[in-house]
């Protein structure tokens, strides 16, 4: 067999070879795309209920001062505060491991595991401290999709 019916062989197998690549690293950005869709689906809804009691203790201290005297009132104050700031602590913590997740597959991708790599999710806060409302966005490099390309 000549050298260019060897050649002519070999390009098919490239041509396979790279649209499995290229299909993999696709079905992988869809699968980080829609996780972290989904994480930031949670993430609004923590960040609803978060506010929602800090909105709702707002209310309770407003029934507690129009019912008692001041004085009278400290102790429920405090109460109330102390039990709706545990909640929130608790939606927080949550809210906090949700954007790990979505860090974790950012990391995942840049290391070659989707297309596109880092794609600036949490960005801003990345000491770990982190504040719901941060602004998330998802970002496929279509370059790197295409036919032929090897890179992740």
């Amino acid at each position: 067999m000549s050298q260019q019916q060897q050649h002519q062989q070999q390009q098919p197998n490239n041509f396979l070879e790279n649209m499995k690549k290229a299909t993999s690293k696709i079905g992988s950005t869809l699968v980080d795309a829609g996780a972290k869709t989904m994480l930031k689906t949670d993430m609004v809804f923590l960040e609803r209920d978060i506010k929602s009691k800090k909105q709702e203790l707002g209310l309770q201290i407003y029934d507690i001062l129009t019912s008692s005297t001041a004085i009278e009132a400290a102790p429920q104050i405090q109460k109330a505060f102390d039990e709706t700031h545990a909640e929130v602590q608790k939606l927080q913590q949550k809210w906090n491991g949700k954007m790990e997740e979505m860090r974790a597959i950012d990391r995942h991708a840049a290391a070659g595991g989707g297309v596109g790599g880092s794609n600036n999710a949490g960005r801003g806060s990345m000491n770990g401290s982190v504040v719901p409302g941060e602004n998330v966005e998802v970002t496929i490099d279509a370059a790197a999709m295409e036919y032929g390309d090897s890179s992740p």
